[in-house]
């Protein structure tokens, strides 16, 4: 058992870390250049501009910030969990290796993301990471959505535009919750020849298949972390239950918000 004492003392001392991440309009966010700071609480994904559009590329910066995580805790639990075996003399076996890379992915399966920025090359940072309190980013200059530039795409026709209203307020040219979901899910669609009720499906499945890969890696992870204590039983009916949960969650989601993107002609829908 002292290996969940060890992992949830590691977790509330990083988790204690809230550094200032105030951001200027027209200057990249504090934390881009200085992620070192954040210690093991945060990393910072990174993704150049994808051909394949925003949603690869934000997969990708995601899958980047994520791998960062995963191996800061993996490496300050071992590092934790040696110092304590070393004190009896025993080396560490296959057993608390398997230990420790179950704990972390415990911690990894509840990260969020906090920002994001897009520098003037296309290329996106995220930042993500997870703490006891949730990481306050001030932004200011908020501002209503206005479809002026829409309508001034040629996306698609007048009628069509028309009816996209975006109710999230905008920050730098964006819906708020692309910096920052707060819980839910985004998907990206590029515009296709085969419409915009497509191109609207496409986003919610992109959407709702997050989701899905952030309920399974909770599920797979505490069932594993039950497992590892000796309570199997318990972690075949969390399996069971978690199926049949997360199943009735993605029936009972709806869209929060949308918006297109008059440049590229992406539509990115938010659920949550």
């Amino acid at each position: 058992m002292h290996y969940i004492v060890t992992l949830f003392t590691l977790l509330f001392f990083v988790g204690c870390a809230q550094p200032s991440t105030k951001n200027s309009e027209n200057l990249k966010p504090y934390w881009v250049e200085n992620e070192n700071f954040f210690q093991n609480s945060f990393a910072v994904g990174f993704s150049k501009r994808s051909a394949q559009g925003s949603y690869m590329q934000r997969q990708s910066a995601w899958h980047d910030a994520s791998s960062q995580l995963a191996h800061k805790i993996k490496s300050s639990i071992s590092s934790k969990e040696s110092l304590n075996i070393s004190l009896y003399n025993t080396d560490i076996s296959t057993l608390h290796v398997k230990d420790i890379e179950a704990f972390s992915r415990v911690a990894l399966s509840d990260i969020e993301q906090y920002d994001a920025y897009i520098n003037e090359n296309g290329e996106l940072y995220l930042l993500v990471g997870f703490a006891d309190n949730p990481l306050h980013v001030e932004r200011k200059n908020l501002k209503k959505f206005e479809n002026s530039k829409l309508l001034s795409s040629s996306c698609y026709d007048k009628k069509t535009l028309l009816d996209i209203h975006t109710s999230a307020y905008m920050y730098k040219d964006r819906p708020i919750w692309f910096y920052a979901p707060k819980g839910g899910s985004i998907g990206i669609a590029p515009k296709t020849t085969r419409g915009f009720i497509h191109q609207k499906r496409v986003a919610l499945m992109l959407a709702k298949m997050n989701l899905v890969k952030k309920e399974r890696l909770k599920t797979d992870s505490k069932r594993e972390l039950m497992q590892l204590i000796k309570h199997d039983e318990s972690a075949s009916v969390l399996s069971s239950e978690a199926t049949h949960t997360s199943s009735s969650k993605l029936q009972n989601r709806t869209v929060q918000d949308i918006w297109l993107d008059p440049k590229s002609c992406e539509l990115y829908m938010y659920i949550i």
